[in-house]
């Protein structure tokens, strides 16, 4: 049990932001509980309709599951069935709370059609907010991708620094090279502005400038309903939803049709591809003119014949060079052709009518007569 200090609530002892909080929940209607006596946490019942559900992926599967533990619970248990008290966040000047932890609970609670949730509710600001949830997206690594990357754009946009026409991909890239930006027309100050947040950003969300980079590019040229939708392969012999490898697929070569992408992803669903076999049904219709003859092409593949591609890289053909798998092709291929030519030597002393020695019989005979004159 906790043993963090909490006191009933009292609104006569709240000041400051305490105070502002505890008078915008209760102007909404919030029944409070509890005032934690540090880190300016409420505990509190919120009223559902003051809640920003924003689109934020979540595992459709876990939510439904957590939604009947909740019913079942809710019937030998006064209340929801409600567990854990989901975390809201009030940012001044706006009128609803926004989520920063719990998004699997809000949803199965409105699968339920709950009139109120449990929560915890503390002020922030807007950069508050987004470094707890991309901090907090290690958690649930089968969603990270595709929320990490949408909270990215959103943050970005609010801080008002791409408001200079300086892109987060670019001010990644300053950040990362340590260019001036004077080419890109940026001057000392929007730069330096830039370099500080993104090395900021770095630390407070434990991801490296270059993975942000990378994560940004990918979903730039691809579907945004299958970047949210991207989860991480749970099992090897079904693929039920996109996974990064293939958005990356996509993203290089046949970057913002957004038609073929979703053509593609389908078939690799039915037909459970690995990364290569997507790539190869994207060189098959990546030039094509129109939707219906890609779709006419996808429809006569022989998906049980379709030679893979691979990545034509330095990187795979090291990593392949040095693949066990791959070499040992080669030495079983190296020891088939030795028996072949022990067979044929065999067939050739046969037909000559000669007896067939062992290759090293004299010599593994006279090493043993010189070791027995030795050990006499």
């Amino acid at each position: 049990m906790s043993t963090e200090a909490v006191r009933l609530y009292q609104p006569e002892t709240a000041t400051g932001d305490e105070q502002e909080l505890l008078e915008f929940l209760e102007a909404n209607g919030c029944r409070i509980t509890y005032v934690h006596e540090k880190g300016g946490l409420v505990e509190c019942y919120v009223p559902t309709e003051l809640i920003d559900h924003e689109d934020v992926a979540v595992t459709d599967d876990y939510a439904s599951s957590l939604a009947a533990q909740m019913q079942d619970l809710a019937k030998s248990e006064e209340g929801s069935g409600q567990q854990t008290p989901i975390g809201l966040a009030l940012i001044p000047g706006q009128h609803l709370l926004k989520i920063s932890d719990g998004f699997h609970r809000d949803a199965a609670l409105k699968i339920n059609g709950e009139p109120e949730v449990y929560a915890t509710v503390k002020m922030t600001t807007w950069d508050g907010l987004y470094d707890q949830r991309i901090y907090d997206s290690k958690k649930h690594p089968n969603l990270r991708f595709s929320r990490v990357v949408q909270w990215m754009r959103e943050i970005w946009n609010i801080t008002g620094l791409g408001n200079y026409g300086m892109s987060l991909e670019q001010a990644i890239l300053i950040y990362r090279f340590d260019t001036d930006g004077s080419k890109l027309g940026f001057t000392p100050e929007q730069v330096g502005l830039a370099k500080e947040w993104v090395g900021q950003k770095e630390a407070k969300w434990d991801i490296t400038a270059m993975t942000i980079h990378s994560h940004l590019k990918i979903a730039e040229h691809v579907d945004p309903k299958l970047v949210q939708a991207t989860r991480v392969k749970a099992r090897g012999d079904v693929l039920t939803a996109p996974t990064q490898a293939i958005l990356k697929i996509f993203a290089e070569y046949v970057p913002d049709n957004f038609e073929f992408q979703n053509m593609v992803m389908s078939a690799a669903m039915a037909h459970n591809l690995k990364g290569p076999y997507v790539h190869a049904a994207c060189e098959k219709i990546k030039d094509c003119g129109t939707v219906d003859e890609a779709r006419e092409i996808i429809a006569t593949i022989d998906w049980q014949n379709l030679e893979p591609v691979y990545e034509n890289s330095a990187n795979k053909a090291l990593r392949r060079a040095f693949d066990p798998r791959i070499k040992g092709s080669k030495v079983l291929d190296k020891a088939a052709s030795e028996i072949n030519g022990v067979i044929s030597r065999a067939d050739l002393i046969t037909i000559r009518g000669e007896e067939i020695r062992g290759r090293n019989e004299g010599k593994n005979s006279r090493s043993y007569s010189a070791g027995r004159r030795t050990n006499a």
